[in-house]
């Protein structure tokens, strides 16, 4: 009998081999158990968590730096009160 679903592991996953602590290992056996799943599905899940979060902040670090470097290249010879045409006691009184 043939399963698809193997020719389907087969041709989409890699297989990895890594080295886990006593501890964890005793927590991903527990895990397993208590939500049904795989430990290896628990360890694709951490996997792509853990790249997500690094994407986040990759991304939130890039969004940083371009604001620095966006307020570092504003003129800083022009002044506050010559661009504006409000006061800030004016605001006071609306």
């Amino acid at each position: 009998m043939k399963y698809p679903i193997l020719d389907w592991v087969a041709n989409s996953m890699i297989r990895k081999q890594i080295y886990i602590t006593t501890e964890q290992e005793a927590a991903l056996k527990q895990l397993s158990r208590a939500t049904r799943q795989s430990e290896s599905e628990l360890v694709r899940q951490a996997l792509a968590s853990h790249l997500h979060a690094l994407d986040t902040v990759e991304s939130r670090l890039r969004a940083w730096q371009e604001e620095r470097a966006f307020i570092e290249n504003l003129p800083s010879n022009v002044s506050d009160t010559a661009t504006r045409t409000w006061t800030r006691d004016g605001l006071y009184d609306r």
